[in-house]
């Protein structure tokens, strides 16, 4: 049995969604006891505490995409002890339960913010020394080494996975701002910018995702997943246009300008994730699982937009 966390949240929900079009049977941990989804499990807080009674279950798999996630502009006052509670403690509790009750195989979904925030020379890869800058990378790269702590020590076998920005039905953040500026027509100050950066269709992390579920082979890595294309900001908006049968206005302006306006609104961040480099090697992946992302962009910007975009 399969048991997947966050399963309402935005990846968890296509994964689940993509099981059930297999058929294959699950375990969706849900906040709410109003929640719709079958075959629920109510875990209503995710911390060092949470009980999550996995003897009564009969899980072999568990998937972890539940997380707090990274947000701009947070107001917490301790934004790194709030992402650690359910980040780093809550992802530390579950495993041990996990463990506790025989679970064959734990796959937790980090991110590419524990290698960085910039692939500057190289692309990154599995072997790179971490360097997370913010409290959500920091968290997830503390939960990678307790977890590994754990596993070490135990028969669990231990799946990391780190995306950089995935996108999909119902994405938020910078990329739903780029499909809403193409939608409204907006120009854009970007035809002169000539970066490189990887991304994840949520279907080819779902696949991924699947593979590492069901694979044969006993797994105890580290796996960077994105796109098997890297794309410019020009590129990327031109596609989200073809993708939605918009014309996409470019035009160039000077770069160092357009960073002094969004350092003066306090949006520099927000910009190097636009137009900033960060590359992904996924040759290991590729090699290790015998695995290929199965959808370009183009494809699933199509896919997307034809669901609920």
């Amino acid at each position: 049995m399969i048991l997947i966390t966050g399963a309402t949240g935005f990846l968890g929900s296509a994964l689940c969604s993509n099981l059930l079009e297999e058929n294959i049977d699950f375990i969706p941990v849900v906040r709410h006891e109003s929640s719709e989804i079958d075959n629920r499990f109510v875990i209503k807080d995710i911390n060092k505490n949470t009980n999550w009674n996995l003897s009564q279950l009969h899980v072999d798999v568990v998937v972890h995409t539940a997380a707090r996630v990274h947000v701009m502009n947070d107001l917490s006052g301790d934004p790194q002890s709030d992402f650690d509670k359910i980040n780093l403690y809550g992802t530390l509790k579950l495993a041990q339960d996990c463990i506790k009750n025989k679970v064959k195989r734990f796959i937790f979904i980090s991110t590419i913010k524990v290698n960085g925030e910039t692939s500057e020379e190289n692309p990154f890869d599995e072997k790179d020394e971490p360097s997370p800058v913010d409290p959500y990378g920091k968290s997830k790269h503390k939960a990678e080494i307790e977890l590994k702590k754990l596993c070490e020590t135990s028969e669990m076998e231990l799946v990391i996975i780190r995306p950089p920005l995935v996108y999909g039905p119902n994405v938020k953040g910078n990329f739903s701002l780029l499909i809403k500026a193409v939608r409204w027509r907006m120009p854009f100050p970007f035809l002169n910018i000539t970066n490189h950066r990887s991304l994840v269709s949520v279907y080819n992390l779902v696949d991924l995702i699947r593979c590492c579920i069901s694979h044969p082979s006993p797994l105890n890595d580290t796996f960077l997943v994105a796109d098997d294309e890297d794309v410019s900001i020009v590129y990327l908006v031109n596609e989200i246009g073809r993708a939605l049968g918009k014309r996409v206005f470019l035009f160039p302006f000077p770069k160092s300008l357009l960073e002094q306006i969004f350092i003066l609104f306090k949006r520099k961040d927000q910009l190097d994730r636009l137009i900033g480099d960060l590359s992904v090697n996924i040759d290991f992946t590729k090699q290790t699982l015998n695995w290929e992302p199965k959808y370009s962009m183009a494809d699933s910007l199509k896919k997307m937009f034809s669901t609920n975009q």
